[in-house]
C-alpha cells in the first residue's frame, strides 16, 4: 500500500524528500499564501513608520514623535524577488500603496505581471528601497543578500524576509546594519528556529531590526486552508472519481495525469522506449555516468511531465528492478 506523508506549509525544505520512492510527498502551496503575503505588507509599512519602536517607547513610558519619524511609501522603489504566488500578492498590494513595484524571477517574462517591471537581479539592487524576498531555500538562493549585495543597494535600503531562512545572510545584514548601508529590516524567518546562537540574537535584537517568530502561515484561515487542502488531496488520492485533484506533488508527477485515460497510451508507449533504451544500454552496472534526456515534439506532448515517470519506470524495469507507476 502506497505512504503518504502530509505537512501544511509553502516550502519543501522542511519535508525531506530524498526517501525511497515509494514514499510520495505533497504540499499545499497555496494554503498559506496570503497569510504570508499580508505579513509582508504589514512588515513593510511598519519598517516605513517606525511602528515596532514607537510602540514599545510609548510602553515605556516615552513621547518620541519626532524620534521616530517615519517616511511614506507612496513614491518609493520595492524590490520583490521571487514572483510566485506571494510575491505577486505582495507587488499587487504594494502597488496600491504608489510604490514603484520592480522584480526579479528567472521563470518570468518582462511584462508578464501587471505593475511589475520584471528586470535582472543585479538591476534591483541599485534601485529599491525596500527588498522583499519570496523564493524557495535552495543552492542558488542561499545567502542571495548577503554582504556584497547590500553594498550595491541604496544607502539606508530595508530589508524583509518572510520566505525561508538563510536567503538572508544574517552576518551580511548585520554588518550592513552597523555600517549604516542597511537602514532596516523586518524578519519572520531565520537560519535557526528559535534562534539561539548570539550572533542571531545581536541581529534581532538591533534597534532597526523588526523580528517575529515565523507567522506567516499563523492565521487562523491558512490553518483551516491547509486543513481542507491536505483533505481534499488525501481524497483524490484514494478515489480518483471523487472531482478533487492531487495538486503540490514534491517527489512524485501530478496523480491526476497519470489516472487520466487519455493519458494511458502515451504511458504504455513512455514505458516500451525505456524498456528499449535500457537494453539498449546494457547492464545496469555499466550505467554509471549515463543521463536521460526525453524530447518531445509537438503542442500536444508540451505538458507531459508524467512521460519521465513512465521512461524511467520502463528502464527501471526492464533492468529488474520492481517499479510502479
Amino acid at each position: 500500500m502506497p505512504a503518504y506523508e502530509f505537512r501544511g506549509g509553502k516550502g519543501t525544505d522542511i519535508s525531506v524528500v530524498e526517501r525511497p520512492v515509494e514514499v510520495s510527498h505533497f504540499g499545499t502551496p497555496g494554503g498559506n499564501s496570503i497569510s504570508a503575503c499580508e505579513l509582508t505588507c504589514a512588515l513593510i509599512t511598519s519598517l516605513a513608520r517606525n511602528v515596532s519602536q514607537g510602540s514599545q517607547s510609548l510602553k515605556e513610558g516615552r513621547w518620541d514623535r519626532k524620534l521616530y519619524t517615519g517616511e511614506e511609501l507612496s513614491g518609493k522603489t520595492l524590490g520583490v524577488l521571487g514572483l510566485g504566488r506571494i510575491g505577486r500578492e505582495v507587488a499587487s498590494r504594494m502597488a496600491a500603496f504608489g510604490m514603484k513595484i520592480v522584480g526579479f524571477d528567472p521563470m518570468v517574462t518582462a511584462g508578464s505581471i501587471p505593475n511589475v517591471e520584471v528586470v535582472g537581479l543585479e538591476q534591483v539592487w541599485p534601485v529599491a528601497d525596500y527588498i522583499t524576498v519570496h523564493t524557495p531555500l535552495i543552492p542558488q538562493t542561499r545567502n542571495l543578500i548577503n554582504e556584497a549585495s547590500l553594498s550595491k543597494c541604496k544607502k539606508g535600503v530595508k530589508i524583509i524576509n518572510v520566505a525561508r531562512g538563510g536567503i538572508v545572510d544574517e552576518k551580511g545584514l548585520l554588518a550592513a546594519l552597523k555600517v549604516g548601508n542597511c537602514g532596516g529590516a523586518a524578519l519572520d524567518v531565520f537560519s535557526e528556529e528559535p534562534p539561539k546562537s548570539p550572533g542571531l540574537l545581536e541581529l534581532i535584537r538591533h534597534p532597526k531590526v523588526l523580528a517575529t517568530p515565523h507567522l506567516g502561515a499563523s492565521t487562523a484561515e491558512a490553518q483551516v486552508r491547509v486543513a481542507v487542502e491536505i483533505a481534499e488531496q488525501f481524497i483524490a488520492l484514494n478515489d480518483p472519481d471523487s472531482g478533487y485533484q492531487v495538486t503540490g506533488a514534491v517527489n512524485a508527477p501530478s496523480i491526476s495525469d497519470l489516472r487520466e485515460p487519455a493519458n494511458t497510451p502515451w504511458l504504455t508507449l513512455g514505458k516500451a522506449l525505456g524498456s528499449v533504451a535500457a537494453k539498449t544500454a546494457g547492464d545496469v552496472q555499466s550505467w554509471t555516468g549515463y543521463s536521460v534526456n526525453i524530447t518531445t515534439q509537438g503542442e500536444l506532448t508540451r505538458n507531459m511531465r508524467f512521460l519521465k515517470t513512465a521512461v524511467l519506470s520502463g528502464m527501471l524495469g526492464a533492468s529488474g528492478m520492481p517499479t510502479s507507476t
